[in-house]
């Protein structure tokens, strides 16, 4: 699965604006772009989450998004987690990770 595909899954089951059980499956379409354009190698959560934030504030209007940046912190981790990050930086943290278990590190 593509990493599009995978955003958009993620942001289609938070549905942040309550309107897919009324409007076309790609309502979020814009939305989801600019959330991948906004992935850059080993993005953080903290500014993800951030990024979609002002997304859908910006889309939707600040009067009408009403999710917190926590929340929207919380779907970053989701979509960071599901691989959406550099293949590089995924392999390395891994890697960091077991080495630090490791007696000695």
């Amino acid at each position: 699965m593509d990493k599009r595909t995978t955003t958009q899954q993620i942001i289609d089951t938070w549905d942040p604006m309550g309107l897919l059980a009324h409007a076309p499956k790609d309502e979020y379409a814009g939305e989801i772009a600019e959330i991948e354009k906004s992935l850059p190698a080993c993005a953080d959560a903290d500014a993800l989450g951030e990024r979609i934030y002002r997304i859908f504030a910006l889309a939707f209007g600040i009067e009408n998004f009403q999710k917190s940046r926590a929340e929207c912190k919380s779907i970053a981790k989701k979509i960071l987690s599901a691989g959406n990050g550099d293949p590089l930086c995924s392999f390395v943290e891994a890697t960091e990770s077991v080495l630090s278990r490791q007696e000695g590190f």
